[in-house]
């Protein structure tokens, strides 16, 4: 019966297997970044785009987290044979990086 319908159908479900048998398009409201997420696709294959987006943005937190710990290994070493400028640069940098992390809190 659905197979004929040209028109848009509006549904509000939790039921993935449904949405996974009749949709071709899925909005979804994500909650974190407040914006309206307009996936063309099947629901299992969001699923699969969200899982991968995941395991992305982990990589480039601990990417972030790992160059944090190195600036931080740098500054401790002989402080007193780098100069002034130096030091305040990657202090500054060690700061960006921090505030970039989305786990980040602010003090």
């Amino acid at each position: 019966m659905l197979d004929d319908y040209e028109g848009t159908i509006l549904l509000v479900t939790h039921d993935r297997y449904l949405v996974d048998a009749i949709a071709t398009q899925i909005w979804e409201i994500d909650t974190d970044e407040s914006h309206l997420i307009i996936f063309k696709g099947i629901y299992s294959q969001l699923k699969e785009e969200r899982e991968k987006d995941l395991a992305r943005r982990a990589t480039v937190q601990a990417e972030r987290e790992s160059a944090v710990v190195a600036d931080k290994k740098k500054m401790r070493q002989k402080p007193s044979h780098r100069p002034q400028k130096k030091i305040k640069r990657r202090t500054q940098k060690s700061r960006n990086l921090k505030a970039r992390s989305p786990n980040s809190k602010r003090s």
